[in-house]
């Protein structure tokens, strides 16, 4: 069935198929969205932080913490270790339910007054400075970072990753930096789409390729400098030059790296171990539709930015998210969940429905901030029976009303639009996104009581003093103040990288640019002409195969 998007600013076309009817039915949900499949990630992505953080205090002991929610927040939060703490229960806020009023207003009441953990990590050390991270050991301004460590300045580095510094979707990968959609990829540096590849240096779709110089669509080959062959002694003399240490000669490598885009050949989608599934960015995953920024999933339909060390299966309309099976309708849900619907930030969790931030639950409804608890609603307890009982009530209630299978509203959210990850997926204006009804917050600067230096900084790093750690140096371009951290110095050193001149943000904006968008268009293959799917736009510049072409020209 074709249905155009309900969103005044949106009107897009978008069809509702057989095949997501019938997965719906899993979830119990009659499947008619109003919203076209982009406008539902934002709508869910308005609920999800990007990482900016505050200094304020914890409302449970008073002591500073670093939080990505402001004081001026009408909730209360609490630091990383009080809220995993015993000092405190939410089921203390459990209220019943009125089967007589709407269920949302009631959960977004019992929502507002639960505290909120500052970061929502999870089992970390030393991570008080990013969010999102669980099982990870000394992740510095990284947002969704699991089962790594030692990563600084890095997004979305999920499954056994260390001593990574300016990285974007990596895992398995080990001493890079400035590396973006890499796994297993180890000692190098600015690599774009690489896989098996160790010491080599500004390449892009290169896989099992080891000292490799400016390469582009390589495929298992050893010394090569701007994809021809050189000998071990040439490549040693050549990366010495390239690697110096400069922040001129980095420049100059980056404009090479830029022609370099527009030389290699890229394929119509990436799609790295998959079959039968329709999106971009998908890596060891099978049987999806229209899924973007994927990796290890199955039979899954409209997800955005899964990346679980493992794999997830039979996931519907998710943006964000880790390892389950069966999940519907939810957001940056994290891993080992089983059957969760219209839930956020939950972790560990089995048959739970519109919970959010909570972990280890079974059978739970309409809560927040529970732990280890099962059959419970609005943070209430009740036995086996009753607890079904009153589910199923509220659950036709809804199917009444036509709320049953949304998202939370809006209006729930604890983030304003400037604020949330729906930023990075469609940037809007601060008028743009008033006049739709949404929360804009001016945000302020972590180092706001600190005076920035518009210090020039040496042009090698072997010039840089240690007194530079002691600095709070501006952005070249923002004017945001940032800091050099000393383990940050010491890897900059070891590896020959100059000073970094720009803020994290603007070095992280960076790297997202050079991911395509969550979309597909039609166009001709550049090379066969036949008519193909693909995520580059039909005006961008790039050259673009279809499967078969890019295949028959790489290998």
């Amino acid at each position: 069935m074709k249905k155009t998007c309900a969103n005044p600013w949106c009107k897009s076309p978008f069809e509702i198929l057989d095949a997501d009817r019938e997965m719906a039915k899993k979830f119990d949900v009659e499947w008619d969205p109003a919203e076209c499949p982009t406008c539902r990630h934002i709508h869910r992505g308005m609920f999800s932080p990007q990482l900016i953080l505050h200094r304020r205090k914890s409302d449970l002991s008073g002591e500073p913490i670093i939080s990505i929610f402001s004081e001026q927040k009408p909730f209360p939060v609490y630091g990383i270790t009080e809220w995993w703490s015993d000092a405190w229960d939410a089921m203390q806020y459990g209220r019943p339910v009125n089967l007589s009023q709407p269920f949302f207003p009631q959960f977004e009441k019992l929502f507002k007054e639960v505290p909120k953990m500052a970061n929502f990590n999870e089992n970390c050390e030393n991570c008080e400075y990013s969010c999102g991270a669980g099982s990870s050991k000394n992740a510095y301004y990284c947002s969704t970072a699991y089962y790594s460590e030692d990563v600084y300045y890095s997004e979305t580095v999920t499954g056994f990753n260390t001593d990574l510094v300016d990285c974007l979707r990596c895992q398995k990968s080990t001493q890079c930096w400035e590396c973006v959609q890499c796994v297993d990829c180890h000692l190098s540096g600015f690599l774009h789409r690489c896989f098996g590849t160790r010491d080599s240096h500004f390449c892009i779709d290169c896989k099992g390729c080891n000292d490799c110089l400016f390469c582009c669509n390589l495929r298992n080959k050893s010394y090569h400098v701007g994809n021809q062959p050189v000998t071990k002694e040439e490549f040693i003399k050549i990366k010495g030059e390239v690697m110096d240490g400069r922040w001129s000669t980095l420049q100059k490598n980056l404009k090479k790296l830029d022609d370099l885009h527009l030389q290699a050949v890229w394929p119509n989608v990436m799609q790295v171990n998959c079959e039968q599934c329709v999106g971009d960015q998908l890596l060891n995953s099978a049987d999806c539709f229209e899924c973007y920024s994927c990796f290890n999933c199955h039979e899954s339909r409209y997800c955005w930015d899964l990346s679980p060390s493992k794999q997830c299966t039979s996931w519907m309309d998710i943006t964000r998210g880790g390892i389950g099976e069966l999940a519907f309708n939810s957001a940056s849900i994290g891993g080992g969940n089983y059957f969760l619907r219209m839930c956020l930030k939950c972790r560990l969790c089995s048959d739970v429905a519109y919970c959010i931030d909570c972990y280890s639950c079974k059978n739970c409804f309409g809560c927040t901030g529970l732990k280890s608890k099962q059959y419970c609603i609005l943070n209430q307890q009740y036995s086996k029976d009753d607890y079904e009982k009153l589910a199923a009530q509220i659950t036709t209630q809804m199917k009444k009303s036509g709320d049953w299978g949304k998202f939370f509203p809006i209006i729930t959210s604890p983030f304003a639009y400037s604020e949330s990850s729906s930023l990075r997926y469609a940037p809007l204006t601060r008028e743009e996104v008033l006049s739709r009804g949404w929360q804009w917050a001016d945000l302020p600067d972590l180092h706001q009581d600190e005076t920035g230096t518009a210090e020039k900084l040496p042009d090698s790093v072997d010039d840089v003093r240690e007194d530079i750690c002691k600095k709070v140096l501006l952005c070249e371009s923002s004017s945001k103040k940032y800091k050099i951290l000393p383990q940050e110095l010491n890897y900059y050193r070891t590896w020959r990288i100059p000073l970094p001149r720009h803020h994290a943000d603007v070095r992280m904006d960076r790297r997202r640019s050079m991911i395509n968008p969550y979309q597909l268009w039609k166009r001709p293959c550049m090379k066969c002409g036949e008519e193909m799917e693909t995520s580059f736009a039909p005006e961008r510049t790039e050259i673009v195969y279809c499967e078969r072409c890019y295949l028959e020209a790489v290998y």
